[in-house]
């Protein structure tokens, strides 16, 4: 398979090199398979970044990577160049984004050329990765029949783990997630998904934060009303998921909506700004005219700018009974910690009719039991069988393993529909080792991962190799070393019967290893 990842040169956001934390985060994971792991004798895999003349400082800072790059000609350049606008305060620059995000226009027609050029020139390559959206390149994959793959963030952050998602359907509102068939999920109950989560917090403890009290000058109306409180948190006016899949071209768009109507139905209703919106212009003046609105309506509406910390968000999340989002990754986020989310857009995990609508949330409607279930079905696959954690997305063998998975997936719903695709997703687990862990007992745990561990995978470019030399083991070593007769004792006890010695310890976890292992008390 070659495969070509397609560092985006279109000038996004100002800037002709917008993603190169994404490049460099693939020629890290390249250089990690070169160094360690090649010429293992598998199936190869051919690699080429396509970058243009905008990207030379991500070249040079990775000259030892240099056969991987493939080059823009000074023709392809300088009609890139000729793209720029102001972000700000040229609306046509946004215009001829959402042009190349949908596949059309002029704009389209240049990037499919410079395609059509390397393509028939210098690498054939069968798949194209890009990251988030070009509507461009998927166009020309599919006159040609190749495969077109995109990568995004997940919609879980810290203090939850950072994923990632790769989709052969395209992500966001595209998602291939979006097609589930929720009934052929066995839903696990939420409070056991939440518990089984990795966390970034010390001891893994930030679920706990979730009681903890709120620091905010609001806290008082926080805690007034519980059963009455609604987040609504703010996105980025150039979101590119905003700007292609909801109805508002703003912000002030979505609160001059649900407001009103919020607070008439005797709701509380805070807004969260995003944590961004201050990097650029056009976000900044979004969120003031939020903030103006906002200041300028009665009693029930509260901006909240001072609730920054992750693990104050979590506390936060915890005092809400409802989270109103056009399409943000907080109300995944809130699914799981069991809040009612009601979407105003298309996000990966709006999947069906599983959601209650504004009209139900302002008429005290909202079905709680079949949301309940319905978000339970969406939470479960969307974690274990869809969301992958950023640490494997970006190591090779599962690279390669994720991104053949996404295309058969598309390929089964394309040919065989959604029941086909869902059941394909769900008889193959993404190896989320840090949420089965606390699922498996330790044989069973070892057993998977052995059987469904990634073969290793070769690449084209032959560089050293590293040879671990391992630690002797404690018992290998002779009578004069410095042990313990104590530590002697245990170990034998452990190798003699592994159950007994750890139901035998004082240790609560180590016991519980124990009976898992078929000891007994």
């Amino acid at each position: 398979m070659k495969i070509l990842i397609y560092l985006e040169p279109h000038p996004i956001r100002d800037r002709f090199e917008s993603f190169g934390f994404i490049g460099q985060r693939f020629i890290k994971m390249l250089r990690d398979e070169y160094h360690g792991r090649a010429n293992s004798g598998c199936e190869p895999h051919e690699v080429r970044i396509l970058l243009s003349r905008y990207y030379s400082q991500l070249r040079d800072n990775n000259k030892d990577m240099a056969p991987l790059f493939l080059s823009l000609n000074q023709s392809e350049n300088d009609s890139i160049q000729a793209l720029k606008k102001d972000w700000s305060s040229d609306p046509a620059a946004i215009s001829e984004w959402v042009n190349l995000m949908r596949g059309e226009g002029e704009v389209s027609d240049l990037y499919k050329r410079i395609l059509a050029r390397v393509h028939g020139e210098v690498y054939p390559f069968d798949v194209v990765l890009n990251w988030s959206t070009n509507g461009a390149i998927r166009s020309f994959c599919e006159e040609r029949g190749l495969d077109a793959v995109s990568m995004e963030l997940g919609c879980t952050r810290q203090p939850i783990y950072d994923s990632l998602y790769i989709d052969a359907a395209g992500v966001n509102g595209r998602a291939l997630s979006r097609h589930i068939d929720l009934t052929r999920v066995q839903p696990l109950d939420l409070d056991i998904l939440r518990a089984m989560l990795p966390t970034r917090a010390a001891g893994n403890k930030a679920w706990d934060g979730m009681h903890n009290p709120i620091s905010s000058v609001s806290a008082e109306n926080i805690y007034q009303e519980i059963g009455a409180n609604v987040l609504i948190p703010l996105q980025l006016k150039d979101d590119s998921n905003c700007i292609l899949y909801s109805k508002y071209g703003s912000m002030l768009e979505v609160l001059q909506e649900v407001l009103p109507r919020l607070t008439k139905a005797g709701y509380r209703c805070f807004i969260k700004p995003h944590p961004a919106a201050n990097d650029r212009a056009i976000n900044k003046v979004d969120h003031a005219a939020c903030l103006a609105y906002v200041e300028n309506l009665e009693n029930g509406v509260f901006w909240l700018d001072d609730v920054r910390q992750k693990e104050d968000y979590l506390a936060l999340l915890n005092k809400m009974s409802y989270v109103v989002t056009v399409n943000s990754s907080a109300g995944f986020e809130a699914m799981i910690c069991g809040k009612v989310v009601i979407p105003l857009g298309d996000a990966p995990y709006c999947i069906g009719q599983s959601f209650p609508t504004l009209d139900e949330l302002v008429c005290h409607q909202v079905d709680h039991a079949t949301y309940r279930d319905n978000a339970a079905r969406i939470v479960t696959i969307m974690l274990r069988n869809y969301l992958v954690p950023q640490a494997l997305g970006f190591d090779f063998p599962y690279f390669i393993r994720y991104l053949q998975r996404a295309i058969r997936a598309n390929n089964l719903l394309i040919t065989s529909g959604p029941t086909a695709m869902t059941d394909y997703l769900l008889s193959e687990e993404y190896l989320n080792f840090d949420i089965q862990e606390r699922l498996l007992a330790p044989r069973e745990l070892h057993a998977r991962f052995v059987a469904a561990r990634p073969k290793p995978v070769s690449v084209p470019v032959a560089l050293r190799q590293t040879v671990l030399i391992p630690k002797p083991h404690p018992a290998t070593l002779p009578a004069s070393h410095n042990t313990s007769d104590a530590f002697t004792r245990k170990l034998r006890k452990l190798r003699r019967d592994p159950a007994k010695y750890f139901v035998d310890s004082k240790n609560p976890v180590l016991k519980l290893m124990g009976r898992m292992l078929g000891g007994r008390a």
